[in-house]
């Protein structure tokens, strides 16, 4: 239940094990009948909005480095999950076989070569159809019971949301990918989260989101600099320890983009707290005094410019320390360069969730009723219900980890169900 990344790869390796995609049709779906169960028209509507911008896939760091980028109760699930996959090296065999060639960026991150979603979700569902898959669309899942006499599943949908229609289906085993609650207008809204009675719930939280700048920026900084980025950026989280590099960039109420969201959650939980933003990270404070020595006639804007330093840092430094104190240290070097590698910046909390790239806490691992087994993620309580992708307590950063371990938990939540029904 549930058409994204993980649902759909639970799908394709159940539809591999009770036939592949040889054969005639009837003959593959007759020892078992796949549904995907999808609330919206169209299925896997995030991974088509990941792609606009270029859709990285996965990453190509080792295997073991890779695991150990998930945190969080369910994280050795997705760890064990993500090394049985193969991390970036099964994403892009996957792929391969699609017929979809991949490639690996600069920083490590694996894409599509022709960079946008569209082609290689035409082709996954096309693999699918053929391997005897049906996908049922206009059907939010709204609870779920289990028969122990007849090992039944019954799932209870609304079927086309406007005209509230109600269905119920029974089945053998149920694979639940209802995913977080970022972007709710794409299907994930949380609202599985409620049933408390039979999932064990790590409250929802946004993760690898924007922050919001305590009282907010002043309207003449917003006018003139939301949008703009300041390249090659180190962000420093004291409280927690986490740094993190790369682009940042002004947003009308904070700060976003690869460096915010590197700091990872442990700075969302310490919300309200600072962080530290180093506008030149390759020198030292001693290296950029030297390069902002000997002003002559040059403006400050200008020395900074020749150092290398973004052009946002001086109005970002007036915003943030005051007019009066930047021109007070504007003509000492080493102050300046101090101040540059070392803007407080004290955020009030996280973008909303709803804004978030993605969520924090799900459904969490262990052997207590509601929790999924670290195993094979079935949902203890509710025997032939199993769970994947980032409805689980899991979290990581961008950069492929989140999608190459909604594949992994997707394919071992398949094996779950495969070992659950050999067992019966």
């Amino acid at each position: 239940i549930g058409a994204g990344p993980a649902g759909l790869f639970a799908a394709q390796t159940l539809a591999a094990h009770f036939g592949g995609s040889q054969g005639d049709r009837e003959d593959r779906t007759r020892s078992a009948r796949i549904n995907v169960y999808e609330r919206k028209s169209t299925p896997a509507m995030r991974l088509l909005l990941a792609g606009r911008g270029g859709l990285n896939v996965s990453h190509s760091e080792p295997c073991e480095a890779f695991a150990q980028k998930y945190t969080s109760s369910a994280a050795n699930a997705a760890k064990r999950a993500v090394l049985e996959f193969g991390a970036g090296d099964g994403v892009r065999r996957w792929a391969k076989e699609l017929g979809v060639e991949t490639f690996e960026g600069t920083s490590g991150r694996i894409f599509p070569r022709e960079m946008r979603a569209t082609n290689l979700l035409r082709r996954w569902l096309a693999r699918l159809d053929d391997a005897g898959v049906a996908l049922q669309t206009r059907r939010k899942l709204v609870g779920f019971k289990c028969d122990d006499k007849y090992k039944k599943v019954h799932l209870h949908f609304v079927v086309d949301e406007k005209q509230e229609e109600h269905e119920v289906v029974k089945c053998d085993a149920a694979v639940l990918s209802l995913g977080g609650a970022s972007w709710p207008g794409l299907g994930s809204d949380g609202a599985w989260s409620k049933w408390s009675d039979q999932v064990d719930v790590e409250p929802l939280r946004a993760t690898n989101c924007g922050m919001q700048i305590a009282g907010g920026w002043s309207d003449y900084f917003v006018s003139k600099y939301a949008g703009a980025f300041i390249k090659n950026c180190r962000l420093t989280h004291a409280g927690s320890g986490s740094k993190s590099a790369g682009d940042l960039i002004i947003t009308k109420l904070g700060v976003e983009g690869g460096p915010v969201y590197g700091l990872g959650d442990g700075v969302v939980r310490a919300c309200p707290t600072e962080i530290t933003a180093d506008l030149r990270p390759a020198l030292d404070v001693d290296q950029l005094t030297s390069k902002l020595m000997k002003p002559g006639k040059r403006s400050v804007s200008e020395r900074l410019r020749r150092a290398g330093v973004s052009p946002v840092a001086l109005p970002l430094l007036r915003e943030v320390l005051g007019v009066e104190t930047v021109s007070s240290i504007a003509s000492d070097a080493h102050n300046l360069a101090k101040a540059i590698k070392a803007i407080p910046l004290r955020v009030a909390s996280p973008m909303p969730l709803d804004r978030a790239i993605s969520t924090a806490g799900g459904v969490r691992a262990g052997t207590d009723h509601g929790q999924v087994s670290e195993m094979t993620l079935a949902l203890v309580g509710s025997p032939g219900v199993f769970v994947c992708g980032e409805q689980l307590d899991w979290t990581a950063p961008t950069g492929g980890y989140l999608l190459t371990a909604s594949f992994a938990t997707g394919a071992m939540a398949a094996h779950g169900v495969i070992a659950y029904l050999d067992a019966r």
